[in-house]
């Protein structure tokens, strides 16, 4: 899939080239557009429901999307802010989406994610649509932030290690001898 980013748009083409998506920027809503017929829609970004009763989305807006390699599914990154029991200030995460275009059903793999831990850019694998890859940033280590590539394969529940900055850092000053 190809994909284009500014600061006003975020867009999508499925691999077949017969669909778009789409996010205006700082919206939680992501457009479809099908380029074969009349096929289009919104589908509003949620996240993953934490209570039981009727409550506002903790969804500000989606960022980056990215079409399957069969063009039925699109995986996004979200920003949000899950309110605290305790009533204090939330703070906002980054975490990720998976959208059904045909059935509209929506897939959130981490619903309990550390809102110290952000996740973005997914990409999903060209062979296999319940595979993708992610940045991963955990700021909890009093280090400073832990940035990691990551897969994750949605039908095992498991990840798989990619990369991380600093494995770049090493190679360079490696092959500097």
């Amino acid at each position: 899939s190809s994909d284009v980013c500014s600061s006003d748009l975020s867009v999508a083409i499925s691999p077949d080239g017969s669909r778009i998506v789409l996010v205006l920027d700082d919206s939680r809503y992501i457009g479809y557009v099908s380029l074969v017929n009349d096929d289009t829609g919104t589908f509003e970004v949620l996240g993953p429901d934490y209570s039981t009763g009727e409550s506002e989305s903790p969804v500000e807006r989606v960022d980056s999307i990215n079409f399957d390699f069969t063009g039925s599914k699109v995986v996004f990154d979200f920003l949000s802010c899950r309110p605290n029991l305790d009533g204090s200030d939330c703070i906002p995460f980054w975490s990720i989406g998976v959208v059904d275009i045909e059935s509209g059903a929506f897939d959130y793999p981490f619903p309990g994610q550390d809102e110290l831990i952000d996740l973005g850019y997914p990409q999903f694998s060209n062979l296999n649509n319940d595979v993708f890859v992610f940045d991963f940033l955990d700021y909890r280590p009093e280090t400073g932030v832990d940035s990691l590539v990551l897969a994750y394969n949605r039908e095992t529940d498991t990840f798989s290690y990619v990369g991380s900055p600093e494995d770049r850092k090493s190679t360079r000053l490696n092959s500097s001898h």
